[in-house]
């Protein structure tokens, strides 16, 4: 026997077929899903989507702590590079997995402005990659852009709230001039951004009713970046 349901537009549907095998003076029926002119067993459609789950767990697993390390490795950057370029002299710098990041920074004219480097870098740089990703069309461009909302939120947080205990940076900037009101009106702006760039990004990482598979490499890719990390912090100490 032969019944064909469900036909589209595209020549896909569910098609049933008989085995050759009887039960009770009936044919034994299985169920095939065909596309573009070609079967496949339901079985095998079931399992290649079980498969294919397997990206989405590991970029789950893997992009909140990349996002956490890399974030203080670009705020990091920040401070390094406004630092070098005025002259400012760096006397310790910590990155290490299991550690708070932090730059100590010598006497200079221009510490303030290497302090201020370190949150304007650390949301300018992540802003920069997701705008060019998104420009050329890149696979883990939405990668990009939730990392540039990661550092938003965090860089907005760390100066528009830890001034009230004078945390970090924060503390460092208003011990070296500059006015409350600046920390505040950063977290305002950035916090809020971050938080819209990061909407409408559940269906690219694999999660709701209109779901988008996740690439592999793009899932094996920000695995790969973690590790990186983690190995190299770990090996500078």
């Amino acid at each position: 026997m032969r019944r064909e349901e469900g036909k589209g537009e595209e020549g896909r549907g569910w098609r049933e077929e008989g085995q050759g095998i009887q039960t009770n003076n009936q044919p034994a029926v299985r169920r095939v899903f065909y596309f573009a002119n070609d079967a496949y067993d339901a079985t095998t459609v079931v399992e290649n989507a079980h498969l294919a789950k397997w990206p989405r767990t590991l970029l789950a697993i893997s992009i909140i702590p990349f996002c956490w390390l890399a974030m203080m490795v670009v705020h990091e950057l920040g401070h390094v590079v406004t630092a070098w370029v005025l002259g400012v002299p760096i006397e310790a710098l910590l990155l290490h997995p299991l550690a708070l990041s932090r730059t100590d920074l010598g006497a200079h004219p221009g510490r303030l402005a290497a302090i201020w480097g370190g949150p304007l870098l650390g949301v300018a740089l992540p802003v920069f990659w997701w705008l060019t990703s998104r420009f050329a069309k890149s696979p883990e461009w939405f990668v990009a852009r939730f990392f540039a909302g990661f550092c938003l939120i965090a860089n907005g947080a760390y100066l528009g709230v830890g001034w009230i205990d004078s945390i970090g940076d924060a503390g460092d900037l208003i011990r070296m001039g500059s006015p409350v009101w600046t920390l505040i009106v950063f977290g305002v702006v950035t916090v809020p951004t971050g938080f819209a760039l990061w909407n409408g990004l559940a269906r690219e990482f694999g999660l709701g009713k209109d779901a988008r598979p996740v690439k592999p490499g793009v899932a094996l890719g920000v695995f790969a970046a973690l590790c990186v990390i983690v190995i190299t912090e770990l090996a500078i100490g």
